[in-house]
């Protein structure tokens, strides 16, 4: 209790001639100073997420983030981190025709890497294949009824966010 009845100091001007810079707490204790590579299992747990509809396995995780490391430069998107905590948000950018966009195509490989990750996997042999699950002509056809209703959904979606974005273009452009 006595650190809390302790008046506040102010240090700035003594740290900087001491040429001292203190790194944000969000970096953590790592010996870089830099969150760069938990901002990729962020990323990663993210996209796994939402190919997957579950959490992914730690180990899947794990695979994401050697794969960006290796064969992508191993920096992290550039992407908001509502993104990250509803996974389901990255329909919106998973646009055939954002996909073909300069900024938008690191996105599209990433998505693909995470896909085939999840493919080899036995969550994704659960997820793809309905590997385990018994079910019924009756849960089939329903199960295909919602999804071509959950597709014609994030089609109007993406048409609806593609419009916006198109006329707010415009009016900035005015």
């Amino acid at each position: 209790m006595s650190l809390f009845d302790l008046p506040s100091m102010k240090t700035a001007h003594d740290l900087k001639l001491l040429g001292i810079s203190l790194r944000p707490i969000t970096s953590g204790m790592t010996l870089s100073g830099r969150n760069r590579r938990r901002n990729l299992i962020r990323e990663g747990k993210g996209l796994l997420t939402y190919i997957l509809k579950t959490t992914p396995s730690i180990a899947l995780i794990k695979r994401y983030v050697r794969y960006v490391e290796s064969v992508r430069e191993g920096q992290p998107l550039t992407i908001s981190s509502m993104m990250y905590r509803w996974p389901f948000l990255f329909g919106f950018l998973d646009e055939p025709g954002l996909k073909t966009d300069g900024s938008h195509a690191e996105f599209a490989l990433r998505l693909n890497a995470a896909v085939v990750l999840a493919e080899a996997t036995t969550q994704g042999a659960r997820r793809f294949l309905a590997l385990g699950s018994h079910m019924g002509l009756p849960v089939c056809l329903s199960a295909m009824l919602s999804a071509v209703v959950l597709e014609i959904f994030w089609r109007a979606s993406r048409l609806g966010a593609n419009l916006f974005m198109k006329l707010r273009r415009r009016s900035t452009e005015l």
